[in-house]
């Protein structure tokens, strides 16, 4: 089948969780024998390889739509931009609740659509990335299967990150109602875990017409396990830079890393991905930088650490360190979505329990023959998480 994917997120360079996804779901399905069509909606200024882009969809199958000249890249920078800046300042400042909200299609260029119409006339299925880029579905034809990848669940969401002190690490958060009016415009939507199929179920729940809410989550690509675990003493910490990412490396440098020395004092903390460019500002931790391939990472640090205190979704970081066959210490919102018999392999905690995270982290760091015995178990559970992704997709496009 011809699949056409319409994302304002970029594929390349792959330095976030939501491009990692789109780039091992485009995989998942060239290996199930679709053809794939990628089209990029300029949505905002972002870092984005072209070139890239083109060598792995083909200069036929990837199209970036633009915002009509001059003119239409200022109105698109003032809707899609400047606005989302003044909301987040005036709510951050003024503390004005309505400013929390984005409307559902604020952001979206109605020219998309008519760009859209022209280049997919013989799309078999279409698949639009996120909720609130739904509108894009006007440019697709009768008949043409559509399927929403909501990639996290965006009611309410600022809720979640005030509770933890980040007012504005949300990104996007919607009314219930402006989401769900989202997820009715698609025939299918895929959740990434069970918990948001079953709010947007209720969210559907009054509905004339529902949509089959599936739950799809990301398809992590198995790696080389990795084979030398005899680096004791040290851990590592990849992601990109949120706020979320900063709070959990705030948190592990003040209250988990002090207590691993008091034991090992020789300890290293590695930290690799965008968030190294903050966590140069704390002592005693070693940043690797953006990497492009994340074993390199992994074979100097077998062990990989979670401490995430806020997120939603599945944590991509965790799939990634079990691809490689990575035991990581993780906290239970760290491991959010993982049903208990994939989280073999891992060390999961109370989320404020500094000192069990510690304890953990100790015990894995001198334990060569433990780090090897739970990375080929988070290896073998990884491979299962795929394959049974793969059956779903497969389900989703077909049945």
């Amino acid at each position: 089948m011809k699949v056409t994917i319409v994302s304002s997120v970029p594929v390349f360079p792959v330095i976030g969780g939501n491009r990692a996804r789109i780039l091992e779901f485009s995989k998942a399905m060239r290996e199930l024998g679709h053809e794939i069509q990628f089209i990029y909606l300029p949505l905002r200024r972002q870092h984005i390889d072209l070139e890239a882009h083109e060598q792995f969809f083909g200069g036929d199958n990837f199209n970036h739509l633009h915002n009509g000249g001059v003119l239409g890249s200022i109105c698109q920078w003032l809707r899609g931009e400047l606005r989302s800046k003044l909301r987040n300042a005036l709510q951050q400042y003024l503390g004005l609740r309505g400013w929390y909200y984005s409307t559902l299609d604020g952001s979206y260029n109605p020219g998309w659509s008519i760009q859209i119409r022209r280049l997919v006339k013989d799309a078999d299925v279409a698949i639009v990335e996120y909720v609130f880029n739904t509108r894009a579905f006007e440019g697709f034809l009768p008949g043409v299967l559509r399927v929403l990848d909501t990639h996290d669940a965006f009611a309410e969401r600022h809720l979640t990150y005030a509770k933890k002190g980040l007012r504005n690490g949300y990104w996007i958060s919607l009314r219930a109602e402006e989401e769900a009016r989202g997820l009715l415009r698609a025939d299918r939507v895929m959740a990434i875990q069970e918990s948001e199929a079953t709010l947007f179920r209720e969210q559907l729940a009054h509905s004339e017409r529902k949509p089959d809410v599936i739950v799809i989550s990301h398809f992590p690509s198995i790696k080389n396990r990795i084979c030398d675990y005899s680096k004791n003493d040290v851990a590592v910490f990849v992601g990109s830079d949120n706020p979320a990412n900063r709070q959990a490396l705030v948190n592990f440098t003040l209250n988990i890393l002090p207590l691993i020395r008091m034991k090992i004092p020789g300890f290293r903390l590695l930290v690799a991905g965008r968030i190294s460019d903050f966590a140069r500002s704390f002592d005693d931790v070693e940043c690797l930088g953006f990497v492009d391939d994340a074993g390199e990472v992994y074979r100097e640090a077998p062990l990989s650490i979670n401490p995430m205190l806020t997120g939603t979704g599945i944590a991509i970081k965790l799939l990634e360190a079990m691809s490689h066959g990575v035991p990581s210490v993780t906290t239970q919102t760290g491991a959010r979505g993982f049903p208990s018999c994939y989280q073999v392999g891992n060390i999961v905690v109370e989320d404020e329990d500094c000192v069990s995270f510690a304890d953990a982290v100790i015990r894995l760091c001198s334990d060569e023959r433990l780090r090897s015995e739970m990375g080929a178990a988070c290896h073998e559970a990884a491979q299962a998480w795929r394959s049974g992704q793969l059956r779903s997709l497969q389900e989703c496009l077909e049945s």
